[in-house]
């Protein structure tokens, strides 16, 4: 040590000592601070907690927009019409003149001689009187034929419900009667075949040998112990099971009786005689298979001839409802047409007292005249329009004086809602206006597919009655978003965004480019929205401490926004 600080101190220093002395200076501040400060985690390295400047995507206008031809509708405009046909005697106001209502605007020429006036109304009001008394007549024979055709209903269903259920007070039908004949049949025969197979003491039934008797054809005995026991499997889920289910499967138990008697015949027809089995014997068995099958045909017949019985009541029902509906058919149709004749004299009889008098217009309305249709001495006509206003008093109007009104296509109409903003182009003064839909139509047009959607303006607009106008509407229900080109980095093949959360970290993730003008581009990935916070200008230098966006993380960061700002969706 002592050489080493005699150097040190030794005069003058050379500038290699100098040198050599600074890097094991650096060598060892080096060293104590890498032990001192261990390396962070390589995973949270990666992620760059500082706060960039972010946008919000908005919805591309390229791809999520449509212009629709609409219109404009003043709901403060009206037209006078007269109130019967002639020619005009005096006009009284002209264009831009303020009327009120019950004025006097114009006259009319008095319609041909008075006695020629009277008679033409006193033979309307006639044929309108005809036409009522026919249309009172119609109605009560309708009634009287629809009646009578209900009772005929109600007849052959009462006949049907009785057949099927029975009666009141507990009386039961045929088929239930029958189906409980038919249980005590199947029961009887099925103790009649374990008496004749088995006898009295009914042993053991463990094989075809068990069968009692002699018998040469093993097959034929085996084949009939098979069925006996599948018989008895059915007859024991049969006893368990409900009186429904017992009436629907009842048929099946006596097909299957018929079967199995049908064998046992076969096989005691060939028993031999023995000491198990004498002649009287196996003849007395075979008699006694003989007449279980008369009572299961016998039973099975009056069943067949029961359910044939309540097809043709159903066929009865049946017609008498046919017959229902179409007397119903007949006599609304007679209905209608009376009531179109009351209305076609009841028309005539109005138009006949408007052609007989009135020679004086008056304006049913209140407002300014924008328009007149006819001069003197012309011939007007009651659906022929004589004047237009504007500035008339309505209920709409005071909600809302001018409306736009357009027609959806079924394909769009679902992608529009009450409250929704829409732009208005106004090609003949390049107008742009905002107005907001306050109501859509419920029912789309035969013709056309097309359903009216009206639309309100959220300032004071002043446009003429029926201008056309171009609505431009936003589909919200759209996934591509336009950003701006500085907003997206290339990287080989891919483009990239980023996202950044509330707390700072930002993330990748891959978009598709659907078009681009240069300063805005339009994207489309299924993991930004509206609300994502897009770094306005990122540094290609993000790749290497980010990470990519999955929709577990989306969730995640939307979760934690919903946390910090609660009421942020209601606002």
């Amino acid at each position: 040590m002592k050489p080493f600080i005699q150097g040190f101190w030794k005069k003058p220093i050379r500038w290699w000592e100098i040198s050599f002395y600074i890097i094991v200076i650096s060598i060892g501040l080096g060293a104590y601070w890498y032990f001192d400060n261990p390396s962070p985690d390589t995973s949270s390295s990666m992620i760059d907690h500082k706060t960039y400047e972010t946008i919000h995507p908005t919805l591309s206008e390229s791809f999520s927009t449509i212009k629709i031809l609409g219109n404009i509708n003043s709901n403060q405009y009206a037209m006078i019409h007269p109130r019967r046909e002639g020619i005009v005697k005096d006009i009284l106001v002209d264009v831009g003149d303020q009327v009120t209502a019950g004025q006097a605007i114009a006259f009319l020429f008095p319609p041909g001689v008075e006695g020629e006036s009277s008679s033409q109304i006193a033979k309307a009001k006639a044929e309108l009187i005809a036409a009522q008394q026919e249309l009172t007549n119609a109605e009560r024979v309708a009634s009287q034929s629809v009646s009578v055709a209900e009772k005929n209903v109600e007849q052959a269903t009462t006949a049907l419900q009785t057949t099927l259920q029975g009666g009141s007070e507990g009386e039961r039908s045929t088929i239930q009667q029958l189906y409980d004949q038919a249980e005590t049949v199947a029961s009887q025969t099925f103790q009649n075949v374990k008496r004749v197979l088995f006898g009295d003491t009914l042993q053991a039934r463990t094989s075809s040998s068990s069968i009692a008797g002699s018998f040469h054809d093993s097959i034929q005995e085996g084949k009939v112990f098979t069925l006996f026991q599948a018989l008895e499997q059915f007859d024991t889920t049969f006893r368990k099971s409900g009186l429904s289910s017992q009436r629907q499967s009842i048929i099946e138990y006596l097909q299957k009786l018929t079967v199995l008697l049908d064998e046992m015949e076969t096989l005691y027809r060939n028993a031999s005689i023995s000491q198990i089995q004498t002649e009287n014997q196996i003849s007395q068995n075979i008699r006694t298979i003989q007449e279980s099958q008369t009572k299961i045909l016998t039973i099975q017949d009056r069943i067949e001839s029961a359910f044939l019985t309540v097809d043709q009541i159903e066929v009865t029902v049946d017609t008498a409802q046919k017959n229902l509906n179409l007397t119903e058919s007949q006599a609304q149709k007679n209905i209608d047409a009376a009531r179109n004749r009351v209305e076609v004299a009841q028309a005539a009889y109005s138009s006949q007292l408007a052609q007989s008098g009135h020679i004086r217009i008056v304006s049913p309305f209140s407002g300014k005249i924008t328009a007149r249709m006819a001069d003197v001495g012309h011939m007007i006509k009651a659906n022929e329009p004589l004047f237009e206003m504007v500035d008339v008093d309505t209920t709409l109007s005071q909600i809302a004086p001018l409306e736009v009104q357009f027609g959806v296509n079924e394909d769009w109409l679902a992608k529009i809602h009450t409250g929704d903003d829409v732009t208005v182009l106004v090609p003949t003064t390049h107008q742009t206006l905002k107005a907001t839909i306050t109501r859509k139509g419920a029912s789309l047009e035969s013709m056309s597919r097309q359903a009216m959607v009206h639309a309100s303006f959220t300032e004071d607009v002043s446009l003429p009655h029926n201008t056309n106008v171009y609505v431009q509407l936003l589909d919200k229900d759209s996934t591509i978003f336009s950003v701006p080109s500085y907003s997206i980095k290339r990287r080989g093949n891919e483009y990239f965004v980023w996202v950044q959360d509330t707390e700072g970290s930002h993330r990748h993730l891959t978009v598709t480019i659907l078009a681009e003008d240069g300063e805005k581009s339009d994207i489309e990935s299924d993991l930004l929205t509206l609300k994502s916070d897009i770094i306005a200008n990122p540094s290609v230098s993000l790749f290497r401490t980010s990470e990519p966006l999955t929709l577990e993380i989306l969730k995640q960061v939307q979760d934690d926004k919903n946390n910090s700002n609660p009421t942020s969706d209601d606002q």
